[in-house]
């Protein structure tokens, strides 16, 4: 999503990737289709979503994300090309970002505050209310968007054996990578030391 986001604007703050994903989220539920997978409470500028602030948050941390711009940096694009083949062979997740692409070409034209003020104004379905509610009305905390309450179709383009490099991947520290760290210096003395092991 973010690789999507970032084509349009030169800078993507929070705001716009919580109301980017929750707006992705709610025009998916149209389709039957559970975009982005990410669940959604009221809370003080809207729609919002821990997880993805946590998400986006070790994006940045990792080095896949460019924390000023939200760009994807060398590793998260080189992600994104490892595994945009399975995307665009899975129906549903051609889908997820044709719907992604659609709202951020809907929703860039607003700029600082004025996306939260528009999103404040919409209609949405409050699923642990059981009634569509405007946003502003919306009581504090409660559950707006619950992914797994809906009988949408999911979008699981990656095997188990993708997911579990794309999470090993996402593991690996950023300073992992840089030469002059600690870190990485170590990780090649222990690797010097198990090869001397072995011979």
């Amino acid at each position: 999503m973010c690789d999507e986001m970032h084509k349009v604007r030169s800078t993507i703050d929070n705001i716009h990737i919580q109301k980017f994903c929750f707006l992705s989220e709610l025009k998916g539920r149209e389709q039957n289709l559970k975009t982005a997978y990410y669940r959604f409470f009221r809370y003080n500028n809207g729609p919002y979503c821990p997880a993805l602030a946590n998400d986006v948050t070790a994006l940045i941390k990792g080095g896949f994300l460019d924390p000023e711009s939200g760009e994807l940096l060398d590793r998260g694009r080189h992600l994104y090309a490892y595994v945009k083949d399975d995307i665009e062979d899975s129906k549903p997740a051609t889908e997820a970002v044709g719907i992604i692409r659609k709202i951020v070409d809907a929703w860039q034209r607003f700029k600082g505050w004025d996306i939260v003020e528009e999103v404040y104004k919409l209609t949405v379905p409050v699923d642990s209310l059981g009634i569509p509610m405007i946003v502003k009305d919306i009581p504090m905390k409660t559950d707006i968007l619950i992914p797994e309450r809906t009988n949408a179709r999911e979008v699981s383009p990656f095997s188990p054996e993708l997911i579990n490099e794309i999470e090993e991947e996402l593991r690996i520290s950023e300073v992992s990578f840089d030469r002059n760290s600690n870190e990485f210096q170590q990780s090649v003395t222990n690797r010097l030391k198990a090869a001397l092991a072995l011979s």
